[in-house]
Formats: C-alpha cells, sequence, structure tokens
C-alpha cells in the first residue's frame, strides 16, 4: 500500500482501497495473540507491506505495522 491509500479491516480481512489483499490470522505458532492493523489512511512516507505467505508476520499485524521510507533498502523484482 502506498501513502493515501485506505486500510480497511472487516473481521481478520485487510484491504487496501476496498480490494482484499490478506487475511490476519489470529494467533502465532506458538499461541501468542495477534491483533490485525488498525484501519487507516497511509500516512505520507510510510508503506504497507506484506509477504506471500499466509505465516509472514508483516503489515497485516498492528505490532509489525506500517514501514518508514527510510526503512527500505532496496527494489525487489520478481523474475518469472
Amino acid at each position: 500500500g502506498l501513502p493515501g491509500d485506505i486500510i480497511t479491516v472487516q473481521g481478520r480481512v485487510v484491504s487496501i482501497n476496498g480490494q482484499p489483499v490478506g487475511w490476519a490470522k489470529t494467533q502465532t505458532y506458538d499461541h501468542r495473540p495477534l491483533v490485525p492493523i488498525h484501519p487507516m489512511v497511509i500516512p505520507p512516507d510510510s508503506y504497507y507491506v506484506q509477504g506471500t505467505s499466509p505465516d509472514s508476520f508483516d503489515s497485516r499485524y498492528a505490532s509489525s505495522g506500517l514501514i518508514r521510507s527510510a526503512q527500505v533498502i532496496g527494489l525487489v523484482t520478481p523474475l518469472f
């Protein structure tokens, strides 16, 4: 998600600008609770990032949250 995009959470489904992007799990493998990210507009200089695995600990969760632009150290280019 980019600055200005709108994050919403309905149940455990996380959406950006109305499009579902992932499902937030309720707990970790060792049964610690996971709280989904709070609904918001992504602020300037911040990004929503999400891994491809449903087990990724990423922006879907309030405890990890958004990434600041200063934390971005590279660009990923998928190869197919």
